[in-house]
């Protein structure tokens, strides 16, 4: 399973890319197809409408280090653990803030989830996995 882990991580930073890219570029083109999408979170789409422009491009911005931890997870090398961990702990403490608004459980799954993939992500034999 460990030397698996950057195969399995560089999946799940290119399904993130194709994510943020969905969500930036349907945010950035209101009515067009690619809204569609929102259909399966239609409240956070309501909350998005009104920021459309600096959350759609900030989307798109996220989307480039995500791009980028998948490339280099599947070439294994050290800088796509960095910004794993950095964007796996950034989305942790974000899904910890949804606390604040009520969303309590969001946030403790979320949170809870992020913690175990750091903890798996920062133990020894993992890291040592990305030193290509």
């Amino acid at each position: 399973m460990i030397r698996a882990t950057p195969v399995i991580f560089g999946v799940f930073a290119a399904l993130a890319t194709a994510i943020l890219l969905l969500a930036g570029l349907s945010l950035l083109s209101p009515g067009g197809p690619l809204e569609a999408i929102w259909m399966l979170t239609p409240k956070k789409f309501e909350t998005l409408k009104p920021w459309r422009a600096p959350v759609g491009g900030g989307f798109l911005v996220l989307a480039i280090p995500a791009a980028m931890a998948s490339f280099g997870s599947f070439r294994r090398r050290r800088w796509a653990w960095w910004i794993l961990v950095v964007g796996i702990a950034v989305n942790g403490l974000g899904d910890l803030a949804q606390m604040a608004f009520g969303r309590i459980t969001e946030g403790l799954v979320g949170g809870g989830v992020a913690a175990l993939v750091l903890v798996w992500l920062t133990r020894p034999a993992v890291k040592a996995v990305f030193e290509r």
